[in-house]
């Protein structure tokens, strides 16, 4: 398969004045993807390699290692020496036909004397960014994201990724090493394809439609700050005429160690229970959950800009390996039918604080 060349102009911060302290009651995890990330030199890439004699928070820092999968690491601040860390993949799968970048399994941290120590999980690696399911026989899966059926190296006239850091955009031709930033984002343009039918996209009962048919091209912008990201996902749909189930334009993974219990924007409230049921379910749009044990907050909202007049439903999925925040359009028999150039535009965010 053809490799994407990805194009960066690195701004380096100057890093000074750095000393690391640690949270309250952190919970220890060891789970790292692929030894993504790891380094094992004297000279660590989770290190600020500057001397300090204070305290000094940057609001951003990222950092790119090739490893088993390209990934980019960025950490946002949340308070005191606690940063939010998102795991930004390349990931490629060809039963899937699939060569895209997202948000998977994420991790919150410390920064402790230069280093940033990972803590406790916060997202699992499902999407956590933008997927829609197609109203045809047999089709039992999403498209795009984890799902596949996206992919950035089709079309020569519309395909890529690039990252921006202080809106300058980097080069991952080599690794990164933690570097602070004011701020970051990445955008990525995409095509997304027609869903085959018969089981899950890649599974062995799977059947992909020929050709890999252009349903709609795909930008997304995932913005990095106050604690979070923010994620704009606009469509424009091709001329396959296609028929939209459902779309989920705001689905994310959030792990269960972090929120034990949940309130809607109707003021309804739950303790989770992971028992597979559909809880907090709401015409609104923000949900936000909590641990008071971790002293953290976490903050889930979405808006549908385009197309109007659909009503849309917020739910969170109680399971044991996530409690997953949905907003979505389509479903309870309603459907969408596009037609080529018609525009879907959608924001979506998570954003973590403290409890006091």
């Amino acid at each position: 398969m053809k490799k994407i060349s990805i194009l960066i102009t690195l701004s380096f911060l100057t890093l000074a004045n750095l000393l690391g302290c640690s949270t309250d009651n952190p919970i220890q995890t060891d789970q790292r993807e692929n030894g993504v990330g790891e380094n094992n030199n004297e000279n660590d890439n989770n290190e600020i390699d500057e001397d300090s004699s204070k305290i000094e928070y940057s609001p951003i820092y990222f950092k790119y290692d090739e490893g088993a999968q390209e990934t980019v690491n960025v950490y946002v601040h949340v308070y005191d020496s606690l940063y939010a860390m998102f795991r930004v993949v390349h990931e490629v799968n060809s039963k899937k036909f699939k060569n895209l970048w997202r948000i998977k399994r994420s991790y919150m941290n410390v920064l402790e004397e230069g280093k940033m120590v990972e803590k406790y999980p916060i997202l699992t690696a499902g999407e956590n960014e933008f997927v829609w399911y197609a109203d045809r026989d047999g089709v039992v899966d999403a498209t795009g994201g984890f799902h596949g059926n996206e992919r950035i190296d089709i079309d020569p006239n519309y395909g890529s990724i690039e990252f921006f850091a202080d809106n300058k955009m980097l080069d991952l031709s080599d690794v990164i090493p933690l570097t602070a930033v004011d701020s970051f984002h990445y955008i990525q343009l995409s095509t997304m394809h027609q869903t085959g039918t018969g089981g899950l996209v890649g599974s062995s009962t799977y059947v992909p439609v020929s050709g890999n048919p252009l349903e709609c091209y795909h930008e997304k912008k995932t913005v990095f700050d106050k604690g979070g990201y923010v994620t704009y996902n606009k469509l424009e749909w091709a001329d396959n005429n296609t028929t939209v189930l459902r779309c989920y334009f705001g689905l994310i993974c959030v792990t269960p160690e972090i929120s034990k219990e949940g309130y809607s924007e109707d003021g309804s409230h739950v303790i989770f229970n992971d028992d597979g049921g559909m809880e907090l379910v709401t015409e609104g749009s923000k949900i936000v959950m909590l641990n008071k044990d971790l002293n953290l907050k976490v903050t889930c909202d979405s808006h549908l800009n385009k197309p109007e007049g659909y009503t849309t439903t917020t739910m969170i999925w109680d399971r044991n390996v996530y409690h997953k925040y949905y907003n979505r359009v389509g479903g309870g028999g309603v459907t969408i039918k596009t037609k080529k150039g018609d525009i879907w535009k959608a924001v979506a965010s998570i954003h973590f604080e403290n409890l006091k």
